[in-house]
């Protein structure tokens, strides 16, 4: 066998050798792409990438159609305005420009990544609002140079409805303890002047009987009405 056909050989199996590694690869990495495409199908909580200079979105899993109505195409398809009531919009286009003015400031820091997580509200396709909670990261696309916001967002609708009736139970229960303690103070209020009428009834009668021993009335009277005050 000549030096060529060793190279050859040689060569021949360093390509099989790589194409099967190339094989393994594909084959992981769509498995991969199968385990995240049915996590992010199946899973409750909204996936989302929005490119903040443009404010649309790139990216929506398919489960903001369960949260809102709409499909990921119709989300992606308008820009981020449609996806929040006005209060939240303006809250967020304000947090996304600080925040990336943040980002580019901060850059060659290496700090470690920052999670945000806020509250919006955002409109349904049948026209109610779905209360959120939004947990983000913000991301420099090397490819556009562009900074991503990556998020996560969840229907927190059954956790303000607790804590609405919480509130709404504190507040009763603050109106018992207040009426409680009236009742007590009430209670005490007539306690004190019932002992001083009592007091009173009783002075009224030994005034009644000096008179009877020809004491001057008047004197006597005012006497015993005021010695209850003094007690």
């Amino acid at each position: 066998m000549t030096n060529i056909d060793n190279l050859l050989s040689e060569a021949t199996l360093e390509l099989e050798v790589q194409n099967q590694e190339l094989q393994r690869a594909y084959e992981s990495l769509q498995e991969s792409e199968e385990k995240y495409r049915v996590l992010t199908e199946t899973m409750k909580d909204v996936v989302w990438v929005l490119d903040t200079k443009t404010l649309r979105f790139l990216y929506v899993s398919p489960s903001v159609e369960r949260l809102r109505g709409f499909t990921p195409e119709e989300i992606i398809a308008v820009p981020l305005d449609e996806a929040l009531t006005p209060d939240s919009l303006e809250y967020v286009k304000e947090r996304i420009r600080v925040r990336t003015a943040d980002y580019f400031a901060n850059k060659e820091k290496n700090l470690p990544e920052e999670f945000y997580t806020n509250e919006v509200d955002q409109p349904c396709k049948d026209g109610s609002i779905v209360s959120t909670e939004v947990i983000t990261k913000y991301h420099l696309n090397e490819k556009t140079g562009f900074i991503e916001l990556w998020g996560v967002t969840r229907d927190i609708t059954e956790r303000k409805q607790a804590e609405k009736k919480r509130a709404e139970l504190e507040a009763i229960n603050l109106q018992l303890k207040k009426a409680e303690s009236m009742g007590r103070m009430a209670g005490a209020i007539a306690h004190h002047y019932n002992n001083m009428l009592a007091a009173v009834i009783g002075n009224l009668e030994m005034a009644s009987r000096s008179i009877k021993k020809n004491i001057p009335p008047v004197e006597e009277v005012a006497y015993y009405l005021i010695l209850p005050c003094h007690a």
